[in-house]
């Protein structure tokens, strides 16, 4: 059942990529996370897409950037919002390379529109959550202490000092301690506020509504039927320092997306895009083109 068609979308920013070479096929379209926007691909987008031969839209959720933003916010309001950009750029067809909150909008979209989607990418991010789910339910504090701190700041700190204080909250969001052998540390990216003219920081979210969602677990959850199936190739990447521990889900992601792989990316926190790059082009490249050969590299 398609709950989308009972929400109102909004209109949403995207980035479009074309490569040189295209071919007949449908598009790829990246979804990001939480506190993110559409440039968090610029390292794995083109090649991504000049390796497959697709073209590419980088697009922005809702609340977030330049897309509109509205009082309601939820996964389902979210992938009501997708689905009416592919229908918006006709484009009737589509593979979704999704990551962390993205993630679950995709698999929204899929579950419940799985004629629009050749194939789904997940990075870093389970199928199902429950109402204790610690990580979302810590990121609220999270992110109401980051709020705060940031309107506490004085005009005479820079962007750069502020961007250190906050992203330093956010150190280990999404993520566990490794074991003693691991010398690295999460990736914290560039948060989405600046300082305007008058001195003030300003965020680029609307950080009261996003902060809201995350006190309520049934807007992160996606609605589907027991005998919910998709039957398209499914990809779930996950990150192995990541708190989410996607693999642990398994044989229920098989149950409803029979077709799906499994990679762990080794040595990545939460954000393999991000975090090695390289990697996940790789990864992905091999998923949507079995036989590749470097063609147009």
């Amino acid at each position: 059942m398609d709950t989308t068609n009972k929400l109102t979308p909004v209109n949403l920013f995207s980035i479009c990529y074309e490569p040189k070479h295209t071919e007949n096929k449908p598009p790829i379209i990246f979804i990001h996370g939480i506190l993110s926007s559409p440039y968090c691909w610029n390292k794995v987008k083109s090649k991504i897409c000049d390796k497959t031969g697709r073209k590419g839209y980088a697009v922005c959720l809702r609340n977030h950037g330049s897309s509109d933003w509205s009082d309601e916010m939820s996964v389902i309001h979210m992938a009501a919002d997708v689905k009416n950009f592919m229908l918006k750029e006709d484009i009737s067809k589509a593979i979704l390379i999704a990551h962390s909150l993205g993630g679950r909008v995709a698999l929204a979209v899929t579950l419940q529109n799985p004629e629009m989607i050749e194939k789904i990418i997940i990075e870093d991010m389970k199928l199902t959550v429950d109402d204790n789910e610690r990580e979302i339910i810590g990121f609220k504090s999270i992110l109401e202490l980051a709020a705060s701190s940031l309107k506490e700041l004085p005009s005479s700190v820079s962007e750069n000092v502020a961007q250190k204080k906050i992203q330093h909250l956010f150190t280990f969001a999404w993520s566990k301690k490794p074991n003693e052998k691991a010398f690295s540390r999460p990736m914290t990216p560039h948060l989405p506020f600046y300082k305007n003219k008058s001195g003030k920081f300003e965020w680029e979210i609307n950080i009261d509504i996003t902060t809201k969602m995350f006190g309520i677990m049934q807007d992160f959850k996606i609605p589907f039927r027991e005998d919910t199936v998709y039957l398209g190739e499914a990809l779930f990447i996950a990150a192995e320092y990541s708190a989410f521990e996607v693999l642990k889900q398994k044989e229920l992601i098989q149950k409803h997306l029979p077709n799906s792989q499994f990679v762990c990316a080794k040595g990545v926190y939460h954000s393999c895009h991000l975090e090695k790059p390289e990697e996940l082009v790789e990864i992905v490249t091999k998923f949507l083109v079995p036989k590749y050969v470097q063609a147009f590299s």
